[in-house]
Formats: C-alpha cells, structure tokens, sequence
C-alpha cells in the first residue's frame, strides 16, 4: 500500500551547475534533473544521459521574449504553444511542461503555471505531478502541500483523499505507509502524522499490533544525530527507542564510543576527523566554467555529510530539480561558493545570514535519490560544488588539522 510514485518534468541539461542564482546543470555523476516549483501538470519525457554525468540539449529561444533570465513561462509570452510552460535558461529553452490547458501567466512574476485538472480543489500528487504520497490543495493554478496519506484515492473532479489506513487507525512505520523507514507515523482517518524519529529502521509488527521503535544503540542516553539518521548538528536524548532534542550545538556534535554519551563541541572547535574532507576527494568532472561559475563535480558515497571546510555564511538556500542548493561565502577566503545535489530530507543549514562554524554539516551528499518528488536528478551519488574562482583557488587541496 505504498504510495512513493514520482513525477518529473522534461528537462534538458546544460551543466553540472546553474547560472544566477539557479539554472539547469551538468556535472559527473549527476544526470537527468528535474525542477520543483509548483506547476500543476508535468510531463515525463526526461532527457536521458550516460557516463554518469549531467549533459543534454538545450533549445535556443525565440528571440524578443522574456527568456533571457531563468524562469518558467507561458507559451504565449514566448510565441510558443499556449498550452505548455517553459523552463527557461540564459536564452534557452531547457524544459517543458504540458498543462491540462491554457497556462496562467502571473503577472511581475518568473514563475507561471499551469491550470488545476478540474478546477480549484485538493488533488492526489500523481494528478498534479507532485509527491504522490500527499494531498495538494490547487488554488489559480498554485500548489500547496497538504496532509501526507498512507495511500492516496483519486475522487470526483477536485476532491480526491488519503484513503483509510491499511489496518485502521493506529502506529505504523514508515517504509509500510511510503514514509521514512526511520519514522514511527500515526495513521488516522487515512492521514499521516510522524508519531517519533526512532533513529534507525522501524519495527513492523504483525497486522493489528502497533509497529514500533527499535531500542536505543546503547540504552537509553545522549547521540548525535548523524549516526542515527537525524540532524548531525543537533544532540538526542533517546529513551525507549524514541529521539527528542536535547541542544541544538553551536558548532558541531562530537559522536563518542559506544557506551559513552555524545555531546555538543564549543564554538571554534574546528573540523572533525570522522567527517570526510571532500576537497581531498577526487575530481570525476570539470572543473569548467558554466554561466560565470566553475562546475567540479567531487567522488562522495550516497548520504555522505558534508562538512565546512572553514567558517562560512550562508547567502541563500533553495531547492531546485537537482536538489537542495546552499550558497556561502567562506570568512577565511572571501570566496563564495555552493553545494548541488543535496538531499530535501537533510537541509541541516537553513538560517540565511548565519556563520555557521567550520565543522558544521551542511546536508548529505545526494544525486541518486528521487526526493525531489519528481524523480531522480542525477544518474550517481556524487557532490557538486560551484565556485566563482577556479576550485583550487577557493579550496586546496590538504588535510587540515580536526579532532
């Protein structure tokens, strides 16, 4: 009974990066992406690519239109069939998107759409080309997410609902209702609410009896997030298999051996050696210069944390077809840079404004996975990093001293 289909949207890539502050992307590793705004209908006609790295056509735009930025726009701004919505790339038509019909042209905006189905109303996420497993309330042609189901059931016209709970009303994990397999979900009336982060899988019972969490690690006491699947920056207490928040750290979260708790590092504490130093890793693309900014694409397992080589401030965060994408500025460097390919589910620095200390995890490594929402955005697991200067400029290699 999971409901965990995804749908994308036609995508054409021109580099492991994007221009401005966000445009399609190449890179090594990284392969088809997909973009994330709220449209109402995508189609699914996803470029493919091969070698493991994000390539593709892109489409010169008619000249005299609005193309010249990024956006999404309505056929009729472009020329183009009024029916479709373009994804639009420094002149380039880099994606597409078919709509029910006519497209709604939003006025001072980059970001048009497409029409509801059926009208105003609240659609399973296959019907609106989003996360199937929730509901989406289509207002004008908007899109906002709704309650998550255990399974969605498509109604009349604008009225679908989370159908009823596989074995009624009670506690199930995640991997049995296409939620986290980490999860503990209450499921009521069809509807998903996370009960507990039980920090590794959930244990499904027998139908009828309420699954639950595992035991802690080691009993019951203090962990850092990162082993157990949570927020590596923030220290639990786990008591009868259940994770709450104990501190948020200030800088990083130091994991201890087993049988003794984990804790919080000070401030300035600096980088830890249980942390990849990715700018040590090798090089599997690039680097190149794509849109005013260098594309280099680095060899990073699947959820790999990604620490901060040095203090750094975070400018700006968003989340795009390619993943979750935060910008910073180093405070030693000066150089500004960002990370691709990021999973939704680990946006661990969100703050804008902030310094996050060295050490800090930025997220985990992506590029595989499809939580998007809208299929997998690259064909391997891989880090990108854009930089403005050449990316030995701005990141040396050399292991630098950690604890």
């Amino acid at each position: 009974m999971r409901s965990v289909v995804a749908f994308g949207l036609s995508f054409a890539l021109v580099g492991c990066g994007v221009s401005g502050d966000g445009d399609t992307e190449p890179g090594d590793g990284a392969g088809t992406d997909t973009s994330t705004s709220g449209d109402a209908l995508p189609t699914d006609t996803t470029v493919p690519t091969e070698g493991g790295t994000d390539t593709g056509v892109a489409i010169d735009a008619p000249e005299g239109g609005v193309c010249s930025g990024l956006g999404r726009y309505c056929g009729t701004r472009l020329g183009l069939d009024a029916n479709k919505l373009y994804d639009c790339n420094e002149g380039k038509i880099v994606g597409t998107i078919a709509c029910s019909g006519p497209c709604i042209v939003v006025k001072d905006s980059e970001q048009d759409l497409c029409p509801c189905p059926a009208g105003d109303g609240r659609y399973c996420g296959d019907r609106v080309g989003r996360d199937a497993r929730y509901l989406w309330d289509c207002k004008g042609g908007a899109l906002t997410q709704g309650p998550q189901c255990g399974k969605c059931s498509a109604g009349s016209a604008a009225s679908d609902s989370c159908a009823p709970c596989a074995s009624g009303d009670g506690d199930y994990c995640g991997a049995i209702v296409g939620g986290d397999k980490n999860k503990l979900y209450t499921c009521k009336g069809g509807v998903l609410t996370v009960k507990a982060d039980c920090g590794a899988a959930c244990v499904e019972k027998p139908p009828g009896t309420p699954d639950t969490c595992p035991a802690c690690p080691s009993g019951d006491g203090a962990y850092c997030g990162g082993p157990v699947g949570l927020d590596p920056n923030t220290l639990f207490n786990c008591k009868g298999g259940v994770f709450t928040v104990k501190e948020k750290c200030t800088a990083t979260c130091y994991v201890a051996p087993p049988g003794s708790p984990d804790y919080c590092t000070t401030v300035g504490a600096g980088l830890l050696c249980s942390h990849v130093q990715w700018w040590n890793s090798a090089l599997t693309y690039g680097p190149y210069m794509s849109y005013g900014w260098w594309d280099t694409d680095i060899s990073a397992g699947s959820g790999t944390p990604i620490q901060l080589r040095h203090d750094s401030k975070l400018d700006k965060e968003g989340v795009y077809g390619w993943g979750w994408m935060p910008e910073f500025t180093d405070q030693v460097t000066k150089q500004r840079f960002r990370f691709l390919h990021l999973r939704l589910s680990a946006k661990y620095t969100t703050a804008i404004g902030t310094v996050y200390p060295a050490g800090t995890i930025v997220g985990l490594s992506g590029g595989d996975t499809a939580d998007t929402g809208l299929g997998k955005y690259s064909t391997g697991a891989h880090l990108c990093v854009q930089t403005l200067a050449e990316y030995r400029t701005v990141f040396p290699a050399g292991k630098d001293a950690c604890k």
